[in-house]
Parts: C-alpha cells; structure tokens; sequence
C-alpha cells in the first residue's frame, strides 16, 4: 500500500489544497516571482542574480521544511507533491544557475565570475534535491560550461593586457597593465580552492598554476617591447622595467608561489625574474656610467687630461640631473638603482685610476 493509499479522501484532499495554497502567487515572496528575463547581459548584474539564486533556494529549502515539520508522517509523499507545486521556482533556479554558466566574461568582470561560481557551488547541491527529475549530466554540464568558461576568461585576460599595454603612452612608473594584473591575481587569490580545484583542477597544462604562469609571461613579453617607447635613453627603458617587476613581486610576494602551486613553475618563475633583475640592473649601470667614463683618457697629456675631467664631470652632471626627473615609487629599488648607478667608491675609483694612469 502506497502512502497516497494510506490517505482518505478528506485528508488526501486537504493535504493537496494545503500545499497548492502554499504556493498561491499571493502568498509567494516577491523575491520568488521575480522573472530572470529582464536580465540581458548576466555580467552586468551578476549581483542580483547571485542574490535571487541564494535567496529563492534558501526560500525553497524553508518552505519545504516548514511543509515537512506540519505533519511528521507521509513526508515522502509531502516531497514529492512539493517539488510538482515548486516546480515553476525550481525551474527559475535551473535557468538561473544555466544562464550564470554559459555567460561570457570579460577580463574586467573577474570579480563578478568568481563570486557568482562560489554561489553556485553552494547551492547546486541543494537546487540538485529539489530537481531530482533532472539528469545527472545537467549538473555536470553546468560545471563544464564554468571550466570552459574560465579558460575563455584567461584568453581574454591576456588580450586585455596584450591590446591595452599601448594604450598607455603617459609617462608613469607602474603600467596600468601591471596592476590590473596584481589585481587579478589577488581577485584568483581570494578565491583559490574554487580556481584550483574546482575550475581548472589538475597538474598538467591546463591546470590554473599553468594557466596563470602563462598570464605572466604575456605579460613580461608585451611590458618588454612596450618599453621599446623609451629607446632613445635606454636607462630610463630599463628602470621603467624594474620598477614594474619590482612592484609586481613586492604585490604578489607569497601569495603567488600559492596559486602557481607546482614547485618546478614556482622555480622557473622565480630564476627567470632574478636574470632579469640582474640584466636589466647592470644594462641600466653600464648605461649610466659609460658616457661619464669615456670622458677620461688617462694616456693624455695634462692640458687634456684637465679638459677630460671638466667633460666627465659634465657628463656625469647631466646624467644624475636625469635621473633626478625618474619616478621610481618604490624605496628599496631607489637605493638599489642609486646604489648600482653612483656610489662615492666607484666615483673614487673611476677618477683616481684616471690620475694614477
């Protein structure tokens, strides 16, 4: 005997009229009847949809339990007769957490994505008891379509940096581009178990330590040529470089070696940042020092040995002049470049080998 047998008419009667009045359109929280059609481009209020999908399924959940917690026996039967009255509102979650999936996001909607995929996973499982009529593999779709979407996000991250990086012709010390990419990076930071485990799981190269490590060296690569735009003083080229990988480092310092995760990834970042530092600090050492020091000719006679020293100390006037008009934001790297470029030794060494020639 099936539970509806159990039931007599009266009761089986009142107990059907109790749940359909439970959803009476009155009745119903407005948040329920909200249609999810006025919403045309999900990126753009990817709050609210966020908010209509926690609320109506925490709705959903207490009034379900509130139906159970009348009368204690027939609560299968009770389910089921819920889930065939809620079916419109378990629908709109459907279509909700669908919509939130399959949306395309742009490189400056990181925020928005992430925070609508935490939701997601919160919910699915609950929204997944309600629709129980519903495959498997819909639930499992949905997750495909946030993996490809995230990866589609990557590309498009790059592109940004790729298409913006000579937008920026000003004269500043941090590219723009630079701390968009910090940015993001905290933005993945803040939600690490979900991009790495959820998003882009694995060890191989479509894991996220890969995917990220990609987004950086992009990154080096157009910084590198879009630095070409100071060709004519290459040391001033060569401290725009340092300042925007020095500030890089000092932002993402710890916090990347967690989200690159894989320890050979962290090691190639790590010793291909310290080459460059170490390149581009002696390319901006010699460049600061070799038109001073071409100057002094210690083979000359004295009369010219005189007017060497009077071109070297010009030289070298208008060189610390220049670098007097740089920007370099950061302290450490101040005293770093300074201390490369011009120390009183050198200076001593530089004019004392000129005498003793």
């Amino acid at each position: 005997m099936t539970q509806k047998d159990d039931y007599t008419g009266q009761e089986y009667w009142f107990l059907k009229c109790s749940i359909n009045c439970f959803f009476y359109e009155a009745d119903v929280p407005w948040i329920l009847r909200r249609s999810t059609r006025t919403f045309k481009d999900p990126s753009e209020c990817t709050e609210e949809l966020i908010t209509m999908l926690k609320v109506n399924t925490q709705v959903l959940c207490l009034m379900q339990h509130q139906l159970c917690e009348q009368s204690r026996p027939f609560e299968e039967l009770k389910i089921g007769y819920f889930n065939q009255f809620a079916k419109c509102h378990i629908k709109k979650l459907l279509d909700i957490a669908v919509c939130l999936s399959e949306t395309v996001w742009s490189a400056t909607h990181i925020c928005p994505m992430l925070l609508a995929y935490e939701a997601l996973m919160d919910v699915l499982p609950l929204i997944q008891k309600f629709a129980s009529s519903e495959s498997d593999d819909f639930f499992s779709n949905i997750l495909r379509n946030m993996r490809e979407a995230f990866r589609k996000l990557i590309g498009h991250i790059k592109h940004f940096i790729q298409s913006n990086m000579e937008k920026h012709l000003d004269d500043v010390a941090i590219h723009p581009m630079t701390c968009f990419l910090i940015c993001s990076i905290k933005s993945f930071g803040s939600h690490r178990n979900l991009v790495q485990s959820t998003l882009a799981p694995g060890d191989n190269s479509s894991s996220f330590g890969h995917l990220l490590y990609d987004v950086i060296t992009c990154w080096k690569s157009v910084l590198t040529e879009h630095s070409n735009i100071y060709r004519a003083d290459l040391q001033r080229q060569y401290i725009f470089l340092l300042n925007n990988a020095y500030h890089f480092n000092t932002k993402t310092d710890g916090l990347l070696d967690e989200l690159l995760s894989d320890r050979q990834i962290i090691k190639q970042h790590d010793d291909e940042f310290k080459l460059l530092f170490k390149k581009w600090t002696e390319s901006c050492t010699e460049e600061a020092c070799t038109p001073a020091k071409s100057c002094l000719n210690p083979n000359c006679w004295w009369g010219s040995q005189r007017r060497s020293l009077v071109a070297f100390t010009s030289k070298f006037n208008k060189t610390f002049d220049r670098q007097k008009t740089w920007k370099v934001p950061d302290v450490v790297l101040r005293q770093i470049a300074s201390g490369d470029i011009y120390t009183t030794e050198t200076l001593e060494t530089t004019v004392q080998g000129f005498f003793e020639g």
